[in-house]
């Protein structure tokens, strides 16, 4: 075994078992496992460095709180494990530089991303197990085609934010999940929960929205789903659902958006059934309105089935000027 804790170094790590404990301060700078080896934290680290955890190498957190301020690589089988805290410092005194990779797919209990100001970026898969936060101005930035699962909470502060432009976001806990997204944009989005997600703050997705069976997403902020839906669950939304084009589509007989105002505001948005011919009922419990320069389509006649809308007589279906409305099938 080799370490040199001194900060501006590289500690490597190369034995079977190796023991991180006492009641010291222990930071080192680059944090490098080699061999067959795995790394307890018993007592909590500070990294200012980079971490990599090849293949056949563990590190396991103690179910501690840790500090991280540089990159993060896992390769192979490579992994962290425990039930503790990983923090993301990067940019907060002394680790000047606000920015850290996460450069192939990596798992975290509970991650927290609480640099000063700091960007994280995002180019693997991202597994959250536990809870997850941003905060202090800092940022979640992912434009490569990854899927980042949380199974936690979700929680995205004032001033930062969660940005991903390609790839997928699953919410995807086996208890109820609260989710904040006020300060998130996604590309492809899925509800993935068998209890309930519970959304704090305006929903957008510049993709597919996806809430499959057996799951209930409850939402009071406006929502706008840009490039399709697909409702197999229960969704409970109460303020506005606003489509911007795409596909809104359910295997479900009848389908419901909540009590939300819909608008269909830009581009083309056609609702159909997704599953064969089969007939389906989209039940809107408040007004529905078509945007200038908009375009709804009921029914597929192609191979989508009939599509049926029913509203409440207290409510109102609004055509604005310069909209289209095209009805296909049984109406």
């Amino acid at each position: 075994m080799y370490v040199d804790i001194s900060t501006n170094t590289a500690s490597k790590f190369n034995q079977t078992i190796i023991n991180i404990s006492g009641t010291s301060t222990f930071e080192f700078f680059h944090f490098i496992l080699l061999g067959i080896t795995t790394v307890n934290l018993n007592s909590p680290i500070t990294i200012g460095g980079n971490v990599y955890i090849p293949d056949n190498c563990i590190i396991d957190d103690g179910n501690l709180a840790h500090n991280f301020a540089g990159d993060w690589t896992e390769s192979g089988n490579g992994q962290l494990s425990g039930n503790g805290t990983i923090n993301f410092v990067a940019g907060t005194p002394p680790f000047i530089i606000p920015v850290q990779t996460i450069t192939a797919a990596a798992t975290f209990n509970n991650w927290h991303v609480t640099g000063l100001a700091e960007n994280v970026i995002i180019q693997g898969n991202v597994t959250v197990t536990g809870n997850f936060t941003i905060a202090n101005g800092s940022n979640f930035l992912c434009a490569t085609n990854v899927t980042n699962s949380f199974a936690g909470n979700f929680s995205v502060s004032d001033s930062s934010a969660y940005i991903q432009t390609a790839g997928t976001t699953i919410f995807n806990g086996t208890s109820a999940q609260n989710v904040d997204v006020d300060n998130a944009t996604f590309n492809n989005l899925t509800f993935n929960n068998p209890t309930q997600i519970n959304c704090t703050g305006n929903i957008t997705s510049n993709a597919i929205v996806t809430i499959t069976t057996n799951t209930t997403v409850n939402s009071t902020g406006t929502n706008a789903f840009n490039g399709g839906f697909i409702q197999n669950g229960i969704c409970n939304f109460t303020d506005t659902l606003n489509f911007g084009g795409g596909v809104v589509q359910s295997s479900l007989a009848v389908c419901s958006f909540g009590t939300a105002v819909i608008s269909c505001i830009s581009g083309t948005t056609t609702f159909q059934q997704l599953v064969g011919t089969n007939l389906i009922v989209f039940n809107i419990n408040n007004d529905f309105t078509i945007e200038p320069s908009a375009h709804a389509i009921f029914g597929n006649c192609t191979n989508n089935g009939s599509v049926a809308i029913i509203g409440l007589s207290v409510n109102s279906f609004n055509l604005s000027a310069y909209a289209t409305l095209t009805i296909r099938g049984a109406l």
